[in-house]
Order: C-alpha cells, then structure tokens, then sequence
C-alpha cells in the first residue's frame, strides 16, 4: 500500500503542515531549508502546498491589523433594543435575541471553517481553484503595488546618507558594497525620466549620481578594488548610463565613457567577466550580465566601438546554455545556486540581439518555476519577474502576479523600518536591507 505522506519516488517523508509553514515564512535552517525545495522538485503535493499556504498567508497579512482584543458579548447585546430584551417575558425575549445568536454564530462557524481548510489544505495538499486564485491575486496586487513600491521609495529616501551613498554597513552589509548598493537604490527610483524638474525624486536621484562621480578612479573603475569590484562597477556604470538616457548633465558622458572603457579592458578573451578586473578567476554570468547591460545602453546613447565586446559577450553567454534551455554559471549544465536566476537574466541580454535561444530558455525557466517552491531571494526574484513579463502570456502574467503579491505581503508595515524589506534572503549578508529593498522594489515596479 502506498504511503500518501512520502513523495512519490523520492524516498523522502513529506514534512508536517508546521514546517511547511516555516519554510514559507524563512524560519527554517537553511540546510533544512534546500532539502525541502529539493523534495519539492519530485513531490507535487508539497510543491501544491506550499503554493496554496503562500496564497493563503499572503491574503492575511494584506487584512488590515485587528485592534486590541475586546469582549464582543456587550457590543452584541446593545444592538438588541432594550425595551424587547429587559421587559418582554422570557419566550419573546428568547424569539428576538434568537435571530441574531443565529447570525453571530454563523460567523464563528465561517471563520473556524476557514481555519480547518487551511490546515487540511496543508497537510493534503489541495489547491482548488488554484488557477481562479491566481487570476484574482493579480488584480489584488495591481491595486496596492503602487502603495508598496511609493513605500519602499520612502523609506530608501530616508536612508539616503547627506553625501547621496546608502552606507551598506549601516544597513548590515560590507562597506565595500556601498557603491553597488547605492546603484541599485538609484534603478529603483530611475522609473520614471529622473531628470525631469517636476519628479519629485530628483533630487534624491542627483545626489546620487553625484556621489558615484566621485568614487571613480582614474582608471574609470567605480568603487575600491575589492573580491566584488565588478559588481559594485557594473551596477554602478548601468545606474550612470540609465540617467544619461533621460538627456540630462550630458557632462556625465566622458564619466560614463571611462566606466564603460574599464568593463571593455576587463572583459576576458572569452567574452565574459569575473569578479574583478585583476583576478585570474573564471568568468561567470552572474557578473558578465551587468557589464552586457552596460555596453548595450551604452551603444544605445551613441557608441560605435563596442559591437564586436558585445558580440563576443552574446556568443560567450549562447555557451553557457545547456541543451534543455537552461543558463549556466562558468560552464554549461553548473550553477551551485540554481539555473532559474541565471537563465532569467540571461534571457534579458539576448533578448536585445533577437536571439532565437531565448524561446527554449523562456520554456526552461517556466518549469523551473512551476517545480519550485516560493523562497526569499531578491535577486533571483528581479529576474524572473522582468524575464518572465516580457513573455506577454497570461500564465507569465500569472507568475509575476504571485511572486509581486508575496513581496507585498512581506513589506515592513509599522515602525521605523517602515516601507523597507527585512534581510532574510541568501544574499542580503552581502547587500543588507538597502539591497532587499532596492530589489524588492524592482521587482514590483
């Protein structure tokens, strides 16, 4: 006789419905943690479960907080007229109170009901209308993303530092991250035309931008020279770049020219990036992606000099793909932290070349996702939700609705933390809470 609690072919027991629940909330070890996904892979039941609890929690947490907790027996009482209740003999008393003991325990039997299908859901993995629920989550996040993303502006607003960085060390990162964590904030509030006299964020957007100027060095690399100097230089070159589209301080250019002639002399023979220019590290896409970015909106603002660098960067980032779509780390067929993020990101550089590959990639990244659980982790979130919107198919749609809708809900209501986004996905030791919220709002947006 089958076991309903142990997954098919996997060989492993599915968890109780409690640690289901604290993996979804990012309460688990991480190690417990990956063994879960990993079940998840090869069990639909749990792969349903967590779907239906994260729906389920996210729909809570976006009820307004309840107040204080209070006696309703009273509040109840009142609304029965007093001259019905204290002077009618007891079998009329009982007739008119009857009708509204019958309303409030229909109530309580809703709520406890709700309550029971939750837990059941859970342990049995039933989803219903999962793809109606889902369908409706989209509308429900296109009507409170406006409030969650102005939020996290505002709280990034207010942690801007007075010489226009957003200092990583304050906010639980390493200080030689301050640059990169500072463009990211700036792709955050670059939305809209961030030159433009009437934006209400220019201002923030300007010192910005100024405080990079001042942290180039004069071999136009962005930032100290560190183990992550690429990252640090390739956000900061695409932030640069992306203020220029706008048409404003056309003085930057020759800022941006140095940022963008540093990337060409350290890209490798290969066509890809490591994590810094010095290094004798492979190269690897996670890197490569942002300096693609860079070269590309580069060419857009009137560089001729760099098609061959970007050509060479799109035929080395076709070799990192695997025969079944999926993008890898510094080779084919390997990525330590998971192909989804990669591939994402790689569908958004070669989608500026019209590469045909990115169609198989598009298909890889959609399984992935559907075989996978809903973890925290911003970066790999940033990805999918721009790769996956520029499908333009309802199902993609569908997706990015569900994973907007979690980041909603995960949104720091009260307090002076406010608007931002707690550090608990894997990269936020590296980022702290200026890159969760900078990249949760990305997503959103």
């Amino acid at each position: 006789m089958s076991d309903p609690d142990r997954s098919a072919g996997s060989g492993m027991t599915c968890p109780p419905g409690e640690e289901v629940l604290a993996h979804i909330q990012g309460e688990l070890a991480p190690a417990d943690s990956a063994d879960f996904e990993k079940h998840c892979e090869s069990c639909a039941a749990c792969r349903a479960q967590v779907e239906a609890c994260s729906r389920t929690i996210a729909l809570m947490k976006g009820l307004p907080a309840p107040g204080k907790s209070r006696d309703l027996a009273p509040e109840i009482l009142a609304c029965i007229p007093a001259a019905q209740w204290e002077i009618q003999p007891l079998s009329v008393r009982f007739h008119v109170f009857m009708p509204r003991l019958i309303r409030v325990a229909a109530v309580i039997l809703v709520l406890l009901t709700a309550g029971v299908l939750l837990l059941v859901g859970i342990r049995q993995g039933r989803t219903g209308d999962a793809g109606v629920a889902g369908n409706r989550s989209v509308t429900k996040v296109s009507a409170s993303r406006s409030t969650a993303i102005a939020d996290g502006l505002a709280w990034l607003a207010a942690s801007q530092e007075s010489d226009g960085s957003w200092d990583a060390a304050k906010w639980g990162a390493k200080q030689e991250h301050t640059v990169g964590v500072t463009a990211l904030s700036l792709l955050a509030f670059m939305t809209g035309d961030p030159g433009s006299a009437g934006n209400a964020r220019a201002e923030t957007i300007n010192r910005g931008i100024r405080y990079l100027v001042r942290q180039q060095g004069a071999d136009g690399r962005f930032g100290p020279a560190c183990d992550n100097a690429m990252y640090n230089h390739g956000m900061a070159t695409v932030a640069l770049l992306k203020y220029l589209t706008a048409g404003r301080e056309q003085d930057l250019k020759p800022v941006a020219d140095s940022a963008v002639n540093f990337i060409c002399k350290a890209q490798k023979e290969s066509g890809g990036w490591s994590y810094s220019s010095e290094g004798v590290r492979e190269p690897n896409t996670s890197i490569t992606i942002w300096q693609v970015q860079s070269l590309v909106l580069a060419e857009s603002l009137g560089r001729t000099d760099l098609g061959s660098r970007i050509e060479r960067s799109m035929t080395w980032l076709r070799g990192m793909v695997d025969g079944s779509g999926r993008m890898g780390y510094s080779r084919a067929e390997e990525s330590p932290n998971g192909h989804d993020t990669l591939t994402a990101a790689g569908i958004l550089c070669l989608l500026k070349r019209d590469d045909t590959r990115t169609e198989q990639m598009m298909k890889a990244l959609e399984k992935a996702i559907a075989g996978q659980g809903k973890t925290l982790d911003y970066y790999r979130w940033y990805f999918l939700t721009h790769a996956l919107q520029t499908a333009g198919d309802e199902a993609s749609r569908t997706v990015v609705g569900q994973l907007q809708e979690t980041l909603i809900a995960r949104q720091t209501r009260t307090g002076p933390g406010a608007g931002s986004w707690e550090t608990n996905d894997r990269w936020s030791t590296a980022g702290g809470k200026i890159y969760a919220t900078s990249m949760a709002v990305l997503s959103l947006e």
